[in-house]
């Protein structure tokens, strides 16, 4: 074994990149650009932005403004601003710094 080489069971293994980006989608859920990696759009995506949009429709239907929503969602910090029907998403990896407080005041 040479001074430069590690043995087996201390090689680390290849890290999975963390998933972040963002995705703008159109009134109708359709995704209009995207910066997320190609492994998770799909069901995922169109999953989030269908969720996204019921939300500030349900908002509106109530005569409530809603213009951005943040929220957890299988590991990432999920930002979403309203834009005139349609939405702009921003997904981050949720880490300890990022994580929403579970007991968070609300305001009155």
């Amino acid at each position: 074994m040479s001074l430069f080489s590690k043995s087996r069971s201390t090689a680390k293994q290849p890290k999975t990149p963390c998933l972040k980006g963002a995705f703008t989608i159109d009134a109708r859920g359709r995704v209009i650009s995207s910066t997320v990696p190609a492994s998770f759009a799909g069901s995922l995506q169109k999953e989030l932005a269908g969720a996204v949009l019921d939300a500030f429709r349900d908002a509106q239907a109530a005569h409530l403004t809603l213009t951005e929503l943040v929220f957890e969602f299988c590991g990432l910090r999920v930002t979403a601003k309203e834009m005139r029907g349609g939405a702009i998403v921003f997904l981050h990896p949720l880490t300890p710094e990022t994580q929403l407080a579970a007991e968070e005041p609300v305001a009155s």
